[in-house]
């Protein structure tokens, strides 16, 4: 059903490619023309846009706008030289002749603080444009409130209990007064197995606050005292009380000490592929007494659940276990599962393992999308999607489509450009995340250069790369993520 849907949303997206290429009515030819620029070769008008600081990476706030004298309509590209680690480009087509202003997005992450020169190169012509690099911020100027004692106008969050991990609820507020702008970083260092941290950049001067998150499980009951300290600044100190540890609660599993009450088990299981903090069983236990739990299962298959935390009420209420671990096999198999002295059962069935292999970097981070990946003719030989599915739900769809042109897909490199759409075909990814937000390339000016390249295609299975850039909303969007790395080996259906 998922590969079904995945190829049902590649065909509307080439619909809606295609017919969004016939309204525009691109061309298949390029345009000619002149930068407009003064006697010293300055770009006419200067209009940079953003802020543009050293190691920090460019973003659709980034551009600068030319206006170009265009004497036959067309296709055109634009570019910068690349300066400092960043540049400029702007596609398109000038539906007309005459005076036309283009905006140029800047790529990449300016190294250096300073001013930079960029050539504008378009046809024969040429013009220059300055771009200013801001240094990056550098350590904040800050006073505590209640320095050198008892941090004042702040606030403790969350409660403290010996044996329980702290969590994003636990945290410090602290005031401070902002002498310099910059970045800072306070901690508490560890007291009683608990660190409090912030970080962060001020952008404002003056009194403000800084909210201090803790990490860590208490390891006795009482008030301790946690100094803070932020690089040279003289700190001050705030003070947090933990709580004994609960005492055990009593309760009985669901079905004890048969198979468990209505289980409900969450996510795939596949031999070979770790689980992931999606996995969960969730079980039904009856409290008669409050207190601290621990629930867990025997370890199956390379797979145990498990879950701890405070009863707060009695009667019938659900558990969540989470799992860990990697399934060795595919089959079925039965978890036992122990909560203070009653057990229960349930079955659970491991999926065989990948039978391709299809994966990537999403901003850096490593996702596999394995599980029941393939590859499928939609249009025999002119239209191909590939597609798969991350353990936690998330979903991945590399699509080549050469139905504009009638050409038959064969190994070789396809990349997502203006010149591409004006033709009809499709290059294209989409990656659903764990929020259900789909990103896909741009196909309007900035158009995203998303790249599938085959290495090898025989009737049975394609092996290839894909990168690229991608924006949310179905590429519509504002934010973008980057996609590395990414490599399928999959059979065709």
């Amino acid at each position: 059903m998922k590969l079904v849907n995945a190829l049902v949303v590649f065909i509307l997206s080439a619909f809606f490619v295609t017919s969004c290429q016939k309204e525009l009515d691109f061309g298949n030819f390029e345009s000619a023309g002149s930068l407009k620029s003064d006697a010293s070769f300055d770009c006419l008008p200067s209009s940079v846009h953003g802020i543009y600081t050293e190691n920090s990476v460019l973003t659709d706030t980034n551009y600068i706008e030319v206006q170009v004298n265009t004497t036959l309509s067309g296709n055109y590209t634009i570019q910068s030289d690349t300066v400092n680690g960043y540049y400029f480009r702007g596609t398109g087509n000038f539906n007309s002749t005459g005076l036309n202003t283009v905006r140029l997005y800047g790529s990449g992450t300016p190294e250096l603080p300073g001013p930079n020169s960029f050539i504008i190169r378009y046809d024969s012509t040429f013009c220059i444009i300055d771009v200013d690099v801001i240094a990056a911020a550098g350590a904040a100027e800050y006073t505590f409130a209640g320095s050198g004692g008892t941090c004042t106008g702040g606030s403790v969050a969350g409660t403290y209990m010996v044996g329980t991990a702290a969590t994003s609820s636990n945290t410090s507020t602290i005031s401070v007064d902002v002498i310099a702008l910059g970045s800072y970083s306070i901690t508490t260092g560890e007291v009683n197995g608990v660190t409090f941290n912030g970080t962060g950049t001020f952008t404002t001067l003056g009194p403000q606050t800084v909210v201090l998150t803790a990490t860590g499980t208490p390891l006795a009951d009482g008030s301790f005292n946690y100094p803070v300290s932020g690089g040279t600044n003289l700190g001050c100190a705030f003070s947090v009380t933990a709580l004994p540890a609960a005492p055990p609660a009593v309760f009985t599993l669901g079905g004890s000490p048969n198979a468990c009450t209505t289980p409900t088990i969450v996510g795939t299981y596949q031999a070979g592929i770790a689980v992931i903090a999606q996995n969960t069983a969730t079980i039904t236990v009856d409290v008669t007494t409050v207190g601290a739990y621990s629930i867990s299962t025997t370890t199956t298959n390379g797979i145990t659940f498990n879950g701890s935390g405070i009863f707060s009420t009695t009667g019938p209420q659900q558990v969540v276990l989470t799992a860990t671990g990697t399934p060795v096999a595919s089959g079925p198999f039965s978890f036992t599962v122990t909560g203070g002295s009653s057990t229960c059962t349930f079955p659970l069935t491991f999926d065989a393992a990948p039978t391709g292999i299809f994966h990537c970097k999403v901003n850096g981070v490593y996702y596999n999308f394995g599980n029941a990946a393939s590859a499928s003719y939609i249009t025999p030989d002119t239209e191909l999607t590939m597609t798969g599915n991350n353990i936690g739900g998330i979903t991945f769809v590399c699509g080549i489509s050469l139905a504009g042109t009638g050409q038959t897909i064969a190994a070789g490199t396809f990349i997502n450009d203006l010149a591409t759409i004006a033709q009809g075909n499709i290059i294209s990814g989409l990656y659903t995340d764990i929020n259900s937000m789909s990103w896909s390339p741009a196909v309007t000016a900035p158009v995203d250069a998303f790249t599938i390249t085959i290495t090898n295609l025989t009737p049975t299975n394609v092996q290839g790369t894909f990168s690229g850039p991608l924006h949310d909303q179905f590429g519509t969007g504002g934010n973008t993520v980057t996609i590395s790395e990414g490599e399928f080996n999959l059979p065709i259906n």
